[in-house]
């Protein structure tokens, strides 16, 4: 990951749209790579006892600070420095909900 961001900042430093924007998709990956595992189903601690709360459970994931953070990573691209720059969402802490 460092040796990505490195080479992201070069490119940066030299103007370099196209392979700073293409840097910029591979560090976004990595990191959206990282949370895998966050939003996977049994981390998710999901409440089965009922249709109701098994729904409110899936409810919670999908707005759940995790999948915010996904969002985020996924809409780099739209920020208005775009390659150039670029503020990276900081992960939610792992103790969190989904």
């Amino acid at each position: 990951m460092e040796t990505l961001q490195q080479a992201y900042e070069c490119a940066c430093q030299e103007q370099d749209a196209e392979g700073a924007a293409e840097l910029a998709r591979k560090i976004r990956n990595k990191l959206l790579d990282s949370t895998d595992k966050e939003m996977s189903l049994d981390r998710l601690g999901l409440d089965t006892s009922s249709a109701t709360k098994f729904i409110a459970s899936l409810a919670n994931i999908f707005s759940g600070a995790w999948a915010k953070y996904r969002q985020e990573l996924r809409d780099i691209t739209e920020q208005e420095g775009f390659p150039f720059h670029i503020t990276f969402p900081t992960p939610p802490d792992s103790t969190e909900e989904p």
